[in-house]
Protein backbone atom coordinates (compact mmCIF):
# COMPACT_ATOMS: atom_id res chain seq x y z
CA UNK A 1 0.00 0.00 0.00
CA UNK A 2 1.31 3.88 -0.73
CA UNK A 3 1.34 5.88 2.12
CA UNK A 4 -1.46 8.02 0.90
CA UNK A 5 -3.97 4.63 1.11
CA UNK A 6 -2.25 4.10 4.68
CA UNK A 7 -3.42 7.67 5.56
CA UNK A 8 -6.76 7.57 4.55
CA UNK A 9 -7.51 4.37 5.95
CA UNK A 10 -5.59 5.32 9.31
CA UNK A 11 -7.77 8.48 9.51
CA UNK A 12 -11.15 6.96 8.42
CA UNK A 13 -10.24 4.44 11.45
CA UNK A 14 -9.89 7.48 13.91
CA UNK A 15 -12.59 8.76 12.82
CA UNK A 16 -14.71 5.75 13.22
CA UNK A 17 -12.89 5.59 16.77
CA UNK A 18 -13.30 9.07 17.63
CA UNK A 19 -17.49 8.49 16.79
CA UNK A 20 -17.77 5.41 18.18
CA UNK A 21 -16.19 6.87 21.99
CA UNK A 22 -18.10 10.07 21.54
CA UNK A 23 -21.80 8.26 21.12
CA UNK A 24 -20.64 5.50 24.17
CA UNK A 25 -19.82 8.74 26.56
CA UNK A 26 -23.30 10.04 25.55
CA UNK A 27 -25.34 7.26 26.51
CA UNK A 28 -22.83 6.14 29.50
CA UNK A 29 -23.94 9.90 30.76
CA UNK A 30 -27.65 9.54 30.05
CA UNK A 31 -27.54 12.42 27.49
CA UNK A 32 -29.16 10.10 24.81
CA UNK A 33 -31.19 6.32 24.67
CA UNK A 34 -30.11 3.50 22.72
CA UNK A 35 -32.08 4.06 19.91
CA UNK A 36 -31.39 6.82 19.29
CA UNK A 37 -27.69 5.92 18.76
CA UNK A 38 -28.63 3.29 15.76
CA UNK A 39 -31.35 5.23 14.65
CA UNK A 40 -30.17 7.69 12.35
CA UNK A 41 -31.60 11.07 11.77
CA UNK A 42 -32.17 12.96 8.62
CA UNK A 43 -28.90 14.44 8.00
CA UNK A 44 -27.45 10.77 8.26
CA UNK A 45 -29.55 9.37 5.88
CA UNK A 46 -28.24 12.89 3.45
CA UNK A 47 -24.83 11.82 4.40
CA UNK A 48 -25.94 7.89 3.13
CA UNK A 49 -26.68 8.98 -0.12
CA UNK A 50 -24.19 11.32 -0.85
CA UNK A 51 -21.57 9.01 -0.50
CA UNK A 52 -23.80 6.01 -2.37
CA UNK A 53 -23.48 9.31 -5.37
CA UNK A 54 -20.01 9.84 -4.94
CA UNK A 55 -19.08 5.96 -4.96
CA UNK A 56 -20.90 5.24 -8.13
CA UNK A 57 -19.38 8.68 -9.44
CA UNK A 58 -16.00 7.13 -8.73
CA UNK A 59 -16.74 3.87 -10.68
CA UNK A 60 -17.75 5.60 -13.52
CA UNK A 61 -14.96 7.91 -13.61
CA UNK A 62 -12.29 4.60 -12.94
CA UNK A 63 -14.28 2.99 -15.51
CA UNK A 64 -13.97 5.56 -18.11
CA UNK A 65 -10.24 6.18 -17.08
CA UNK A 66 -9.70 2.50 -18.03
CA UNK A 67 -10.58 2.37 -21.38
CA UNK A 68 -9.36 6.04 -22.29
CA UNK A 69 -5.82 4.33 -21.68
CA UNK A 70 -6.98 1.13 -23.64
CA UNK A 71 -7.73 3.76 -26.41
CA UNK A 72 -4.03 5.03 -26.63
CA UNK A 73 -2.73 1.44 -27.65
CA UNK A 74 -3.52 -0.53 -30.76
CA UNK A 75 -3.81 -4.26 -30.59
CA UNK A 76 -0.62 -4.81 -31.38
CA UNK A 77 1.08 -3.21 -28.60
CA UNK A 78 1.82 0.53 -30.48
CA UNK A 79 1.00 3.49 -28.82
CA UNK A 80 -0.78 5.71 -30.68
CA UNK A 81 -1.02 9.95 -30.59
CA UNK A 82 -4.02 11.58 -29.92
CA UNK A 83 -4.74 12.68 -33.60
CA UNK A 84 -3.64 9.00 -35.28
CA UNK A 85 -6.41 6.81 -36.86
CA UNK A 86 -3.83 4.11 -37.58
CA UNK A 87 -1.25 2.39 -36.37
CA UNK A 88 2.10 3.16 -37.59
CA UNK A 89 3.09 -0.34 -37.31
CA UNK A 90 0.53 -2.53 -38.36
CA UNK A 91 -1.92 -0.12 -40.32
CA UNK A 92 -4.64 -0.72 -38.86
CA UNK A 93 -7.80 1.43 -37.91
CA UNK A 94 -7.94 3.16 -34.42
CA UNK A 95 -10.82 1.63 -32.31
CA UNK A 96 -12.95 4.00 -31.38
Amino acid sequence: MRLRSKLILLLAVVTAVSVVGYNAWLYCCGACTLRALITPSAPGYLLLALNLILVVVLMLQKRRQARLAGQRFCRCGCELDRDWCFCPDCGSSRVL
